[in-house]
């Protein structure tokens, strides 16, 4: 079977080479994800304002968690996200378009009556990956969509300045134009621009940098039910009278599940941080160990290493 056609190879750069960016396929979407626990590492990255970009995902974040007791439509509406598919990332299978879209505005503005209602908001939330654990519907695919939409500006200067270091800006630049959705971090809201078209091969591009990218998001419901939740709770079982030894993680994960009905784990840690607020603390620090990124964040090896 043919391997399909990739930037490099289209563009005849020298495969050898790494230019810094993630050699995806121009026809068909990688299933590659842009990783905030990587966004946020102190490095420098060739040609990207990384700076910048953290500086507009937290901004995002403080911004609409600051207006949701106000004005809960509006922050909804800058949460629903439109796939940028000229990035070529997301949970696909070759061939096909990407399929997720994201949560809706009601789930979304049901999200944030429960936070404002519970008093979650800046104190307990303050991390802009908190939305994976807790927004039903939101999933790496889409969750990496809207940091892509989010710092959209910054991923398109960074194509423009790589694809000019390698003398092919006149190759991809065309001559329409192309609007580009964004967040203004000085004046707190979304914006566009509008901006010349790149393309190679009829299909329209942005350059990813490899070093923000993964194969694999890890913070999650799941992964903070099991690493903290459920170690609490298997430590608690211990101190219990009559019983020889703890639970395990399968039984504690069916009791909750059992406990709570048919609800999705996302709720059922939703309710576990209501009771115990510290538990969303014990996470946090966890991704802030630069011990724990080691070992559970999973950037790309160089900009070649992309699922064949």
């Amino acid at each position: 079977m043919q391997r399909p056609l990739q930037i490099k190879d289209a563009l005849h750069l020298d495969n050898k080479k790494s230019y810094g960016f993630v050699n995806c396929y121009v026809h068909e979407d990688s299933e590659l994800f842009i990783d905030y626990n990587l966004l946020k590492q102190n490095i420098v990255i060739h040609n990207f304002d990384r700076k910048t970009a953290c500086k507009k995902i937290i901004d995002f974040f403080k911004t609409n968690l600051d207006i949701i007791r106000t004005d809960p439509d509006k922050v909804s509406e800058n949460m629903l996200i439109h796939e940028i598919n000229d990035t070529h990332f997301g949970s696909t299978t070759r061939g096909n378009n990407s399929r997720g879209k994201g949560p809706s505005k009601d789930e979304l503005k049901d999200f944030f009556r429960k936070i404002t209602e519970n008093n979650l908001d800046k104190t307990v939330i303050n991390e802009p990956m908190d939305l994976l654990i807790f927004t039903k519907g939101l999933g790496p695919d889409s969750f990496s969509d809207l940091i892509t939409k989010i710092i959209a500006k910054e991923l398109y200067e960074f194509s423009i300045k790589v694809f000019k270091q390698s003398n092919k800006l006149d190759e991809v630049k065309q001559k329409g134009e192309q609007e580009i959705e964004f967040w203004d971090n000085k004046n707190h809201k979304m914006s566009t621009i509008i901006v010349p078209k790149l393309s190679i091969k009829n299909s329209n591009i942005i350059l990813v940098p490899y070093r923000i990218t993964t194969k694999r998001i890890k913070y999650n419901a799941n992964d903070f039910l099991n690493s903290v939740i459920n170690s609490v709770k298997r430590t608690n079982e211990l101190a219990k009278k009559g019983r020889k030894k703890a639970m395990t993680k399968k039984e504690i994960v069916h009791y909750e599940t059992k406990k709570y009905g048919t609800s999705e784990r996302k709720t059922i840690v939703f309710n576990e941080v209501l009771k115990e607020r510290h538990f969303l603390k014990s996470y946090h620090d966890k991704f802030n160990s630069s011990k724990f990124l080691m070992n559970n964040v999973h950037p790309l090896l160089n900009d070649n290493d992309i699922y064949k």
